[in-house]
């Protein structure tokens, strides 16, 4: 089945220079009411989601939600695909699916949300930082892709509720302060790490922002018949024309693997009848849980036979993609004998 137009995607780094997005006050204020009366209907511990346009009144809005501390949380896909939670139908830059959400339950309880982008080579803008390849936050964070602002929101505390007026919610918004000086990871030398602190009401929330440089190429997995000392899980990919073998390591599934037919995917499944989406599975790795997330797929996932559009994989699992590609998930030293 086509997915819908692709041909007029820009694949490359940004940014983008044909439409500037709002500014996180711009969009907060415009669309308060409606974010306030979501936020408190959902309840904690959630994210309010939310894409807007300059000048364009109308807003998307979605609610993820974590579930508390051990339960599988939540996840969404933004895009240009018509089956993503927030499309971003007009942004012509953008990729079909070009970044994943991923809500979990924060070790204190709280919601921990992580935007990750899905390899598209241009990462998205994140509100005072720049280009960015994953934001990790437990408070406000604002994002831009393209035209396109996209305000991630904290619900507020269990009987807690948002000021009247937005003048007094965005002044506790507002307080956000960028501290530190950009420091280095020793293993990846291209990436930095630096906070962000808000203050909603008591509460202090930090947004942890991980900056890589553009260009920023998708890493592709290597064939193997064995299993290396370092790898975490191995991956067998049965098609209907071939079987292949991969090997993941913890941190290749910390980062993300994309499974799909696109080139940027870290394995890369050419089914032939386009059964399988171009980015239609992503592996996540959390602490010690490993997720199986559907990427707003056309034909869907099935984990051990049951259709599934998160799920936490246990030691051996077996993954359906679309209707003629099975993906054996085993991992490392757990096999059976």
């Amino acid at each position: 089945m086509r997915e819908g137009s692709n041909h007029k995607t820009a694949i490359g780094p940004g940014p983008w220079l044909f439409a500037a997005p709002p500014t996180f006050e711009e969009a907060f204020r415009q669309h308060y009411p409606i974010l306030r009366a979501t936020a408190e209907r959902c309840g904690a511990p959630a994210y309010v989601i939310a894409g807007a346009r300059r000048g364009d009144p109308r807003l998307q809005v979605c609610v993820l939600s974590s579930g508390g501390e051990g339960a599988l949380g939540d996840a969404i896909v933004i895009g240009r695909h018509s089956r993503c939670a927030i499309s971003l139908a007009e942004e012509h830059s953008a990729a079909l699916r070009h970044v994943l959400l991923r809500l979990s339950s924060h070790v204190r309880g709280r919601s921990l949300l992580r935007v990750t982008d899905l390899n598209t080579g241009q990462g998205f803008a994140a509100d005072r930082i720049g280009l960015c390849k994953a934001v990790t936050s437990d408070g406000p964070a604002y994002i831009s892709i393209g035209a396109y602002g996209l305000l991630l929101l904290p619900s507020p505390d269990a009987g807690g509720r948002w000021p009247t007026s937005v003048d007094e919610a965005w002044a506790a918004l507002a307080s956000r302060r960028v501290f530190g000086e950009p420091h280095v990871h020793s293993a990846l030398r291209d990436h930095m790490s630096l906070a962000v602190h808000s203050n909603v009401g008591d509460v202090e929330h930090v947004t942890h922002i991980t900056v890589v440089p553009a260009p920023m190429r998708p890493r592709r997995l290597q064939l193997h018949a064995g299993l290396p000392h370092n790898s975490y899980a191995r991956l067998s990919v049965i098609e209907e024309r071939r079987e292949a073998y991969f090997t993941v390591t913890a941190a290749d599934l910390e980062a993300g693997v994309l499974l799909g037919r696109y080139s940027r995917c870290a394995v890369d499944v050419d089914d032939g009848g386009a059964h399988v989406s171009r980015v239609h599975l992503v592996l996540l790795k959390e602490g010690e849980r490993v997720f199986a997330i559907d990427a707003a797929s056309t034909n869907g996932t099935l984990v051990d036979r049951r259709p599934r559009a998160l799920a936490e994989l246990s030691d051996e699992a077996t993954l359906e993609l679309g209707k003629s590609c099975v993906v054996r998930w085993e991992r490392s030293g757990r096999r059976a004998a």
